[in-house]
């Protein structure tokens, strides 16, 4: 067995605080901890401040939360929570989950590793001033870790790294639920052909899911009467999206769930059979999706996946064989996708198959922090 290590993350956010970063940080933090490593999380999230104990399968990590506040205050808190943990203990990486606790990383350590994951968007909108700070923090890095070939890709180009010290790779995140969590998958052959369809995201213009409804509505009616729709989230575009649903007559058969608790996702997940992400680059300024954890989470289910081809998604799916790719802005190229697992129940088994069978096999935790392992082991040599 490799030598254990003592790594400390850095997260602006964490567990059980709700959000993509927070599920990020919680799951790196205990695949690090599952390969034998000793970890500290120093975060700056709602809920209790000081150090806490987190238990998972029989192992332990540590928390040490700053707490909320206004970013100055949340910043000196965990620079100064960072200089004690520095000066009482001995590191050999330190991994910062975004960019922005990396400065706290920059300015407190100098020998351990230094690793930073970018994901997208915090790359892509930074002003002036910040994003030289920016800069500066990324080519201080030893290694940074993009979450797609996609967010590679932006991020070169955005950045234009000139720093010979920062290794860069693209390395899929995992799933936010284990395959325990999935139900057995079962033949879809045979049973009934009707799809339930599941779209969880929160609700903003780029996640397109308006053009989900507009899709279902443009069903010949025999086709429509065999489709029900969740839709999961909450965001600006709710009262759109539900203004599109009234408007198309759908309402009896398309359901606006709101946000749903972590805890009660599992069970959408197990009762759909098709999940429908159709994101693009749209909105929200310089935006796009550089992964797409429940794309992943759906694949995991054994869902049929339709989602739009722009960003991680459309790097990680392959299109026919473990999902269908569609561009998100054209409501006509859903609808064909849906015409397609509606006409062919064996299709819609073949697809939710193999989409199971990769994201097991290759969206894990485990293989997403392989290149910081690598890192570690070759410093030790």
């Amino acid at each position: 067995m490799a030598e254990s290590k003592r790594i400390l993350i850095l997260a602006k956010g964490f567990t059980p605080t709700a959000g993509g970063v927070e599920t990020y940080s919680d799951e790196v933090s205990w695949a690090y901890r599952l390969a034998g490593h000793t970890v500290t999380v120093l975060t700056q999230t709602p809920g209790k401040r000081g150090r806490t104990t987190r238990e998972r399968d029989g192992l332990c990590l540590e928390v040490i939360n700053v707490g909320p506040g206004p970013q100055p205050v949340a910043f000196a808190l965990m620079l100064l929570s960072a200089i004690r943990l520095r000066l009482s203990r001995t590191w050999d990486c330190v991994h910062s989950t975004t960019w922005r606790p990396a400065v706290v990383s920059h300015l407190v350590f100098r020998s351990p590793i230094r690793i930073l994951t970018i994901h997208g968007r915090e790359i892509l909108n930074a002003r002036p001033v910040v994003g030289r700070i920016m800069r500066r923090v990324i080519a201080g890095s030893d290694l940074v870790i993009c979450v797609s070939p996609s967010t590679l890709d932006a991020a070169l180009n955005v950045l234009r790294p000139s720093s010979a010290k920062t290794t860069w790779v693209a390395s899929y995140n995992g799933r936010s639920h284990p395959s325990e969590d999935a139900a057995p998958l079962s033949p879809q052959v045979g049973l009934s052909p009707d799809l339930r369809i599941l779209s969880l995201c929160r609700l903003v213009a780029r996640k397109n899911v308006a053009n989900i409804v507009r899709a279902i509505a443009a069903l010949p009616e025999n086709h429509r009467d065999r489709v029900i729709l969740r839709i999961a989230g909450a965001g600006p575009e709710t009262d759109a999206i539900r203004r599109t649903v009234e408007d198309a007559g759908l309402a009896g058969r398309i359901e606006l769930l709101g946000y749903v608790p972590a805890s009660k996702v599992p069970e959408l997940y197990r009762w759909a059979n098709v999940f429908v992400h159709p994101q693009s680059h749209v909105g929200e300024g310089n935006d796009f999706e550089g992964f797409g954890i429940a794309v992943a989470d759906a694949m995991a289910y054994g869902c049929a996946v339709i989602a739009g081809i722009s960003g991680g998604p459309g790097d990680f799916i392959e299109n026919g064989v473990t999902g269908m790719l569609v561009n998100g802005d054209s409501p006509e190229e859903i609808t064909l996708a849906l015409t397609q697992l509606l006409e062919s129940p064996r299709r819609l088994s073949e697809l939710g198959a193999a989409a199971r069978h990769f994201a097991e096999s290759d969206l894990t935790w485990a293989r997403h922090i392989e290149p910081a392992l690598n890192l570690l082991r070759s410093a030790g040599e």
